[in-house]
């Protein structure tokens, strides 16, 4: 169920980017992602997308063009409106990046068209189009058989809760989707959500993000809360799922339920690095070069949930081998930890990352967006200090605290049995 409370509905922060040459304006409202909401909300996103809400046109052939227009108008202003997936949540964030010679009143003006309430007669009108878009990006993501299985294997490993919730929805529900469904659910969201505010840019920012309230609605009622979401132990799952394809893909979701703002986090994200992240990881050199087990291979962490996926493209001979290597590395990382060579190496990689930071105002504000959700009070220098004095000892640490949850194969339509056994490769693989 999703909780409310009586606290601030609109944060504002402001980023310096003097050294920028554009400034960056960042809004996002702050959902609870729910399983029966999802297509909703990403139809919903498209409807804001198409731009009909700005006024610029009425027509729907017309209206993206005269916002693309507007655009052109402000020096080529760049902007978007989309969903990112945060662990369990997701944000609808409105985005516009402008030249610093763009004046203020200029820039929140077209902001403020872009986040404009949609009406029911405005959504009547593009629906069915955005819905059909909506529906070949989807039809599309599940002909990338990579993308299709890191998905599944997500949603099967989050289960029930919000990380087990594909943010771009599902093809199942779109034909429920009304008009009337989605205004009720638009004005649940201005009403509930919490909205933040973010500015990179001049020193003025802080003036224009409180000119840039000044021109929303902000909401005066109860907001959604976001409590800690964990996983509970259970036994490891396994699914099978057989479409054309040319090579078997096998997915395995693994639970830390580690806190994303604890320390415990940097030193999984360093686990990571060495284990899978390209190819002079751990699991590469030794699945793929030396034995010659997989086509290629990688694992990640996701850094708001705590969750870490490894996915491998792989012989259907060697799907049970394969799975059971990947296990049999994180284990002895736990009992053994790594090479101190590829541990410092790892260390310096995702150093270069978080000083890139600084370099760029969307990471910049995506930085600062993740450390005020997470309530950490943070800055890139915090990190940087933490993996300095990092040891060895925290990896093998990290390493212990991955759990199987799952496991996932995406397989051809002609299920072979598995070399070593006379059972299918699911009952082969409770052995690991």
């Amino acid at each position: 169920m999703i909780q409310t409370a009586n606290t601030q509905s609109c944060r504002m922060f402001y980023t310096n980017g003097e050294k920028f040459k554009t400034n960056a304006y960042l809004a996002f409202y702050r959902i609870p992602l729910q399983r029966e909401e999802a297509t909703k909300l990403a139809v919903l996103t498209e409807i804001y997308r198409s731009g009909i809400q700005t006024g610029f046109a009425k027509d729907d052939a017309e209206v993206l063009v005269a916002v693309q227009k507007e655009a052109e108008n402000l020096y080529g202003a760049l902007w978007d409106i989309q969903i990112v997936k945060k662990g369990a949540e997701a944000w609808l964030s409105f985005s516009l990046e402008v030249a610093k010679h763009v004046t203020e009143q200029e820039a929140l003006d077209f902001l403020s068209a872009l986040m404009r309430p949609v009406t029911q007669e405005m959504c009547t009108q593009v629906l069915e189009r955005r819905k059909a878009i909506l529906r070949r990006r989807l039809e599309a993501q599940a002909d990338d058989k990579m993308t299709y299985a890191t998905l599944r294997c997500q949603e099967l490993t989050g289960g029930q809760t919000g990380f087990g919730v594909c943010a771009d929805g599902y093809l199942e529900d779109l034909e429920q989707i009304t008009a009337e469904g989605l205004m009720a659910f638009d004005t649940k969201i201005r009403r509930h959500a919490p909205l933040y505010l973010f500015f990179c840019g001049d020193a003025e920012g802080r003036k224009n993000l409180k000119q840039w309230k000044k021109h929303l609605e902000v909401s005066t009622e109860t907001i959604w809360t976001f409590p800690k979401v964990y996983l509970e132990p259970r036994e490891v799952q396994m699914v099978r799922d057989r479409q054309k394809v040319s090579q078997t893909r096998l997915a395995m979701g693994f639970v830390s339920n580690i806190s994303p703002k604890s320390r415990k986090m940097m030193a999984l994200r360093v686990l990571c690095e060495c284990l899978g992240s390209s190819g002079s990881g751990l699991l590469f050199q030794q699945l793929r070069e030396q034995q010659g087990l997989c086509y290629d291979i990688s694992l990640r962490c996701d850094r708001m949930s705590g969750l870490v996926y490894a996915q491998t493209g792989v012989a259907q001979k060697d799907l049970k081998q394969s799975a059971s290597q990947i296990v049999k590395i994180i284990k002895n990382v736990a009992r053994q930890g790594i090479a101190e060579a590829d541990f410092q190496n790892a260390k310096r990689q995702i150093a270069q990352q978080i000083q890139d930071i600084a370099d760029h105002p969307w990471q910049i504000l995506d930085f600062v967006a993740e450390q005020e959700v997470l309530q950490t009070n943070a800055d890139t220098q915090t990190y940087l200090h933490l993996l300095e004095n990092m040891e060895q000892e925290e990896i093998k640490k990290a390493a212990a605290d991955l759990e199987l949850a799952t496991i996932y194969i995406l397989t051809s339509e002609e299920e072979k049995k598995c070399q070593t056994c006379d059972m299918p490769q699911e009952s082969a693989l409770c052995g690991i």
